[in-house]
């Protein structure tokens, strides 16, 4: 089992809604919810280890199980409640004040155990529908009970990250657009490729992780190199990192021009683009048949 180590870059998902990527260190800190927390604790733990925010809202526990999202399959399933005589009333509904809630917290109260008293005393709970019911315990989770799974940074976990907190860097790249683009240009281990990417990198970094530090990928660029950000998100051993490299337009032009005379590099990067040059047209054509 592969451990977090000091240098690593780890996605944090905050209850399956916001994710982040800390690269982490010692004595380093990231924000979670509204509070900026020490990082140590993620340090040795393996990836896919749940967090979950300490009762005085100052550091990270590990915990070995989730306490949400499997309520309503661990019930008996009835359907013979509605939601058709249920009136939002306020305060009138819920017991608990603010004042309770503040004094909960005071006392060292863990956020599960501030929302299995907010269920207890609700007036309406147990006369909502099975669905109302879990909709009413994941909306308190969420406002009293942070949980932080470390996911290991891979080219879906990356793109799907920046899909979700900001679409427009990446083009509206989703990830399984970025997958049917893998498959299309029939891209394995030991392959040359060509990549011109303006997504932040997402594409170069899944072409790298694909070969798995067997090929060569060269990214090109018109003007300024390209952003290669999220190739080094991907906490790659210097053998897969060493597959990559860059050149401009420019100098595969003159490559090009100089073909007979050029040095081995260079033509294995006009070969490579011959052939992702291949790779596009007939993924063009696969989508012009399916359409």
């Amino acid at each position: 089992m592969a451990l977090i180590q000091e240098g690593n870059t780890v996605v944090l998902d905050e209850n399956g809604e916001k994710k982040s990527f800390v690269k982490l260190k010692k004595k380093g800190s990231a924000r979670i919810g509204k509070s900026q927390l020490s990082t140590d604790p993620f340090l040795g733990s393996p990836f896919g280890a749940v967090f979950s925010l300490s009762a005085d809202g100052k550091s990270m526990q590990r915990v070995t199980e989730c306490p949400t999202g499997e309520w309503a399959t661990q019930h008996n399933i009835s359907t013979m409640r509605n939601n058709a005589e249920l009136f939002d009333r306020n305060t009138a509904n819920q017991k608990l004040t603010d004042a309770d809630i503040a004094a909960m917290r005071a006392s060292g109260k863990e956020g599960a155990e501030i929302v299995e008293a907010l269920i207890s005393n609700s007036a309406t709970f147990e006369s909502k529908t099975e669905f109302s019911q879990e909709k009413y315990r994941k909306k308190k989770t969420k406002k009293y009970v942070i949980n932080v799974t470390l996911r290991r940074p891979t080219a879906l976990t990356i793109c799907q990250a920046y899909f979700e907190k900001g679409p427009a860097r990446v083009f509206n790249l989703r990830p399984d657009s970025l997958a049917i683009m893998l498959s299309l240009a029939n891209l394995s281990a030991g392959a040359k490729v060509l990549v011109m990417d303006a997504c932040v990198g997402v594409v170069a970094a899944a072409v790298v992780e694909r070969l798995g530090g067997f090929g060569h990928v060269c990214c090109v660029h018109a003007d300024k190199p390209m952003s290669t950000d999220c190739v080094r998100l991907l906490n790659l051993s210097p053998q897969q990192a060493s597959v990559q490299c860059s050149a401009s337009l420019a100098a595969l032009h003159e490559a090009k021009q100089a073909s007979v005379h050029c040095s081995p590099s260079l033509a294995a990067l006009h070969k490579a683009k011959n052939f992702l040059h291949d790779a596009i047209c007939a993924a063009l054509c696969a989508l012009a048949r399916e359409a």
